[in-house]
């Protein structure tokens, strides 16, 4: 494995690490902050025009 894996690894291990060291009423806070920021991009004008554009379909490719 690459250095550079190694690192995003360790990385991802100390920042669990420090999730669940967190109080219960802090881990609420940061799950109302990211269901805020999902409402958000959800509600995002770029996304519905992203849902507009239609995939490729496998018609496309006969």
């Amino acid at each position: 494995m690459s250095d550079w894996m190694n690192k995003v690894l360790e990385s991802k291990r100390e920042n669990r690490k420090k999730l669940a060291a967190l109080p219960f009423s802090a881990k609420i806070e940061l799950l109302e902050k990211l269901r805020d920021r999902s409402l958000l991009i959800s509600s995002s004008h770029l996304r519905k025009i992203h849902k507009s554009v239609p995939a490729h379909s496998e018609h496309a490719h006969a």
